[in-house]
């Protein structure tokens, strides 16, 4: 994205939430899949005891996808699939100037990602 339409993310997400600078909300869910022929079947296996793999999409103010990392199996944590997707990679650069993304509490804080307090 470049400035000009990040401004206008940032702004629209503004106006609907009043929090200033979000790009986008990053999160993830399990996709189910079938059981891989020559794979370990047990590292698709989620917490909810489902073969699947992981998405991790991110969204802007519309819901739209902004970009979507697919393919790590399900057991990885989502910060781990965090650390593996293109937006980790520039995530200094996608988010440059006063834009963040918000995230939930499993993935990491960083300077351009916002997630809540944790005691």
């Amino acid at each position: 994205k470049d400035n000009e339409e990040k401004t206008v993310i940032a702004h629209h997400f503004e106006q609907i939430s009043g929090f200033p600078g979000v790009l986008g909300c990053i999160g993830s869910t399990y996709i189910p899949i079938r059981a891989p022929a020559n794979k370990n079947k047990s590292s698709y296996v989620n917490h909810q005891q489902q073969i699947s793999i992981t998405l991790q999409g991110i969204c802007d103010a519309n819901g739209v996808f902004l970009d979507v990392f697919t393919g790590p199996p399900s057991r990885i944590q989502d910060a781990s699939v965090y650390r593996l997707s293109f937006v980790y990679q520039r995530l200094p650069e996608l988010c440059s100037g006063d834009v963040h993304l918000i995230g939930d509490e499993t993935y990491p804080l960083f300077d351009h990602m916002l997630v809540p307090y944790q005691h």
